[in-house]
């Protein structure tokens, strides 16, 4: 089981035109960029809190001339909490969060000679 408090995020409180250089139409290299964000000194908001708890199953089975067969089952993040992983700015000037997937089951098989 992992819990862990929301991180500390920063979060552009202002939004600066920006300057450029005046050889670019809109001031810079890259198409779409004509301003600047201001990120303030300290974090200013919190990610929500992260909470997930895996589950884990290994069945092993020796071999009569040696060796061995494993089989492991797992569930990660078997509670389906939706855990934000970082945050990104959308093309609609909103701010998002990457979530990480609900739920993964696997299962592996090893063979020891």
């Amino acid at each position: 089981m992992q819990y862990r408090t929301g991180i500390p995020y920063y979060i552009p409180s202002v939004n600066l035109p920006g300057i450029g250089m005046p050889s670019y139409e809109n001031g810079y290299v890259y198409k779409g960029i004509s301003s600047l964000n201001y990120i303030p000194k300290s974090p200013n908001t919190r990610l929500p809190d992260y909470f997930r708890v895996d589950i884990n199953f290994t069945m092993e089975k020796k071999l009569k001339k040696g060796g061995s067969n494993t089989w492991q089952f797992s569930l990660l993040n078997a509670t389906g909490h939706i855990n934000p992983y970082s945050v990104y700015s959308g093309r609609d000037g909103r701010y998002k969060a990457f979530l990480l997937i609900p739920f993964m089951p696997l299962l592996s098989f090893k063979r020891a000679f």
